[in-house]
């Protein structure tokens, strides 16, 4: 199975994905073993880590014809699509079904509702395949959009998260990437994936083919360190950098920035990239290693505090309210909320385990939920004040370097801050 090793990374799932395989090529090992053949495959995890090329290469490997199904229709002709791709599989058998972005089948279905027709098909199609030799594969982004009813065993119980690669095989993708590229001394694969730490294989290529329009538009025959780190701040906003001419604002941004920087730092935590330049209406650019996967309550409060220090640290310098925390205080919010509603942070009272039926939550509920995410964030807030304050020294150094240079990577962090 060679196809498999194109996949650079993801070992666990591509061995499942190859006993699939060999379940499928071989059946009569596993029939002299009373086994049943597996039907039906869910993979499942945020855009662009690699869920349809996994897709694909089960296809390829397995040898069989496949029969493919995305939504590209209205709904009542596309619940005659998805029965017509099942009969079509069914009388070419051994065959395979691939249903590419399902959760995407029925709009704004929310999971508490098994009705949506398109789901009801897919189900109806599945028991009418049971016995038949028809492996179905799909995909998902959100597979809170999919009813529970079609994620049990028997139909998709069977599923895999694909999580954005880690920092080892993001070395590994972003070499092959740059492997047709000229690059310029300074830029390496691992400095590429430091920079891009927790992002998807999609973001990956996107930046490194982004800082090869950069560098030839400057008319250079290599791509430099300088270009990936502004491709990388243009792809993550999805917004045109501008020049921030308030000299004021500026240097308020650069403290913003590096209140996180510090923070991060000084919790032995990390920031990938911060930029002190306006992208939209966004004032600055911290790109954070976390991707606020909590293990630990301590883990959680470092997120938060490294969250707020943004905020913080404007304000102990210029002593007004920062307007350019909105998004942080949103990511704080969020993160403290999940926290108390499912990890019991503040208690049993405030956790509501019907949140994916169709009962709403009882405003007491929510107010009590509200209260509680309010007094963590204050007390944190509270630290976080107190730990800027503390080592405002280090917070002006980062901010006049951020101001000089515009942006800085994780490597220059440590040597400002003298951080082995």
């Amino acid at each position: 199975m060679k196809k498999f090793e194109e996949i650079i990374g993801y070992e666990e799932e591509k061995e499942e994905l190859r006993r699939l395989c060999d379940a499928m090529n071989n059946r009569e090992k596993y029939s002299a073993l009373g086994v049943d053949m597996p039907r039906a495959l869910l993979l499942y995890g945020e855009p662009g880590v690699g869920k349809t090329l996994m897709a694909e290469t089960l296809i390829e490997e397995s040898g069989r014809i496949c029969f493919s199904c995305k939504k590209d229709r209205a709904d009542g002709a596309f619940t005659d699509k998805i029965r017509e791709t099942f009969k079509n599989a069914e009388e070419n058998q051994p065959s395979i079904v691939f249903l590419d972005d399902m959760d995407k089948f029925a709009q704004d279905n929310l999971r508490e509702d098994s009705n949506k027709e398109e789901f009801a098909v897919i189900q109806s199609c599945l028991e009418d395949m049971k016995g038949k030799d028809v492996f179905t594969v799909a995909t998902a982004n959100d597979i809170f959009n999919i009813p529970r009813s079609l994620l049990r065993e028997g139909r998709f119980g069977r599923q895999i998260k694909v999580e954005t690669p880690s920092r080892e095989d993001a070395v590994k993708i972003v070499a092959r990437f740059l492997t047709n590229k000229k690059t310029a001394e300074d830029l390496t694969a691992e400095f590429a994936a430091e920079v891009s730490a927790g992002r998807s294989c999609a973001y990956l290529e996107n930046v490194v083919n982004e800082a090869g329009l950069y560098a030839g538009y400057e008319n250079r025959s290599t791509i430099s360190r300088k270009d990936f780190i502004f491709a990388a701040l243009r792809v993550s906003t999805q917004c045109l950098p501008s020049e921030t001419t308030n000299e004021k604002e500026k240097r308020k941004i650069c403290y913003h920035e590096a209140g996180h920087a510090v923070a991060a730092a000084l919790l032995g935590e990390k920031v990938a990239l911060l930029s002190a330049k306006r992208y939209g209406d966004v004032g600055g650019v911290c790109c954070s290693f976390d991707d606020e996967e909590v293990l630990s309550f301590e883990k959680f409060k470092n997120i938060v505090v490294v969250s707020l220090a943004g905020k913080a640290s404007a304000e102990i310098v210029y002593g007004v309210p920062d307007f350019g925390a909105g998004w942080d205080i949103k990511k704080a919010s969020r993160l403290t909320e999940r926290c108390v509603e499912e990890l019991a942070l503040k208690g049993f009272s405030r956790i509501y385990w019907k949140r994916y039926y169709s009962e709403k939550q009882p405003i007491g509920r929510i107010d009590r939920i509200a209260d509680s995410v309010s007094e963590i964030l204050s007390e944190f807030y509270e630290e976080t004040v107190a730990l800027i304050t503390k080592n405002r020294n280090l917070l002006d150094k980062v901010a006049d370097a951020l101001y000089e240079r515009e942006f800085l990577v994780w490597d220059d962090v440590r040597a400002i801050m003298n951080i082995a």
